[in-house]
C-alpha cells in the first residue's frame, strides 16, 4: 500500500479505469501511519512520460574485416509533471487514517497510453496519480496509480465514402480498361467489442479483367522517433473478403455488397495499443478495401482499392479494486480538493546519444 521510511501505508484510488485529454480525473487518498509522525504535508502528483527504445543491426567494413554490430536508439518525452499541495495537517497525524478526495481536470493535448514490448523493441506512454506524505523530520511514505487514458481525435471525421478509379494494364503496356470501387464507411471509430462494416460498390463494365473477390482489411501501423532514427511497423491484423464479379459486367452495371469484420476476434492485437499520437510513438488504424484482379503481371496498371483511417476506441475500463482496510482503519474524512493542471505545460523532449553493442538482445 505504499512504500518509504515511515511505517504505515498510503493508495491512490481512481473513480474511473480510463479517461480522455480534458476530463476530470476524481479519486482519493487514503493514508495511515502505524507509529506517530508530527506535522507534515501530502503532495499529489501528476505525472506523464513518453518512451521509445529498439536495436537497429549495422555493419561495418568489408571482406573479412566485415562486422555487425547493433546500435540502441532511444528517446524520452515528459508529457506532463505536477505536484499539488493536498493537505497540510497543522498537528500530530491522525493514526486511525486520514481520507482525502481531490479532483483536476486533465489537459486535452496528451496523447492517449500505448505500451509495446517485443523482442529489442520498446514503447511506452504512460501516466500516473501519486500520493507522498512528508513530515517536517524529512520522513514520508509514498505511492501510485497508473491512470490509462485515450485520445480523440476529432479531425479524422465521420462517415465518409471514398472512391477510385483505377487504370488496368498487363504486361507494363496492354490495356485492360478501368475498374471502379467505391467504399462507403459508416463510422470513424470503433471498440474492440463492435464490428466494422463497410458497403463496396464496384463497377468493372468498363474491364477485361474478371475480379476474383473483394477483401476488407484492418492495418496496424506504429511508428516511433527517437533523432536521429525511426522505426515503423506496419501490418494486417484482420480481413475478410465478399465475391467478386466478371469482366464486362453489364447487368448488373455495378456490384454491390456489404463487408464485416469482428473486431472482438482479435481484441488481444488492440490492448494497450489503441489510436493515439504522440510526440515519440504513433499507433493508427486503416480500413482498406480493394478488387483482387485476376490479370497476370499488373505490377506496372493500377488496382482498384481505396483507404481510411480510423479510431479504435477502449471498451469501458473498471477501476481497480481498493485493498482490504488496515487493521486499526477509523479514518477522519476530509473535503475534497479540486486543482488545476497548468495549461501552459510543454512536453520535454530528450533524445539519448545511440549505443553501439554486439549484443541483439537487451
Amino acid at each position: 500500500m505504499g512504500n518509504g521510511n515511515l511505517k504505515g501505508g498510503i493508495h491512490v484510488q481512481l473513480e474511473k479505469g480510463i479517461y480522455k485529454g480534458g476530463e476530470q480525473v476524481t479519486g482519493t487518498v487514503f493514508l495511515q501511519l502505524q507509529e506517530p509522525s508530527p506535522s507534515g504535508a501530502i503532495v499529489l502528483g501528476f505525472q506523464g512520460t513518453e518512451y521509445t527504445r529498439w536495436k537497429e543491426r549495422k555493419t561495418r567494413g568489408t571482406g573479412k574485416n566485415r562486422r555487425t554490430y547493433y546500435v540502441t536508439r532511444s528517446a524520452k518525452a515528459v508529457l506532463c509533471n505536477y505536484r499539488f499541495t493536498l493537505y497540510q495537517f497543522p498537528g500530530e497525524v491522525p493514526s486511525q487514517g486520514i481520507t482525502i478526495p481531490f479532483s483536476f481536470v486533465l489537459p486535452q493535448n496528451l496523447p492517449g497510453s500505448f505500451n509495446l514490448s517485443y523482442f529489442n523493441t520498446h514503447a511506452e506512454i504512460s501516466y500516473s496519480v501519486g500520493a507522498e506524505f512528508t513530515n517536517i523530520e524529512q520522513k514520508g511514505i509514498s505511492n501510485f496509480s497508473r491512470l490509462k487514458l485515450y485520445q480523440e481525435i476529432q479531425s479524422l471525421g465521420q462517415a465518409e465514402s471514398v472512391s477510385k478509379s483505377a487504370k488496368l494494364l498487363t504486361w507494363c503496356c496492354l490495356n485492360k480498361g478501368t475498374c471502379s470501387i467505391r467504399a462507403d464507411y459508416p463510422q470513424s471509430s470503433y471498440t474492440p467489442a463492435e464490428t466494422a462494416a463497410v458497403n463496396v460498390t464496384l463497377d468493372n463494365s468498363e474491364s477485361k479483367i474478371a475480379v476474383n473477390s473483394i477483401s476488407m482489411k484492418l492495418f496496424k501501423t506504429i511508428r516511433l522517433l527517437a533523432h536521429p532514427g525511426s522505426k515503423v511497423v506496419s501490418y494486417c491484423i484482420v480481413e475478410a473478403s465478399g465475391q467478386g464479379t466478371e469482366a464486362g459486367t453489364e447487368n448488373p452495371k455495378s456490384l454491390t455488397t456489404q463487408l464485416f469484420l469482428n473486431l472482438s476476434s482479435v481484441a488481444n492485437q488492440f490492448e494497450d495499443q489503441y489510436t493515439t499520437y504522440g510526440n515519440l510513438i504513433s499507433c493508427e488504424y486503416t480500413l482498406e478495401v480493394s478488387g483482387d484482379m485476376d490479370g497476370c503481371c499488373m505490377c506496372c496498371g493500377d488496382v482498384p482499392i481505396v483507404q481510411k483511417r480510423v479510431i479504435i476506441l477502449p471498451q469501458y475500463m473498471p477501476p481497480p479494486p481498493l485493498p482490504p482496510p488496515p487493521p486499526g482503519w477509523n479514518p477522519q474524512y476530509m473535503n475534497q480538493v479540486a486543482f488545476m493542471y497548468p495549461p501552459e505545460y510543454q512536453p520535454q523532449v530528450q533524445n539519448f546519444e545511440d549505443q553501439e553493442d554486439d549484443n541483439p538482445n537487451f
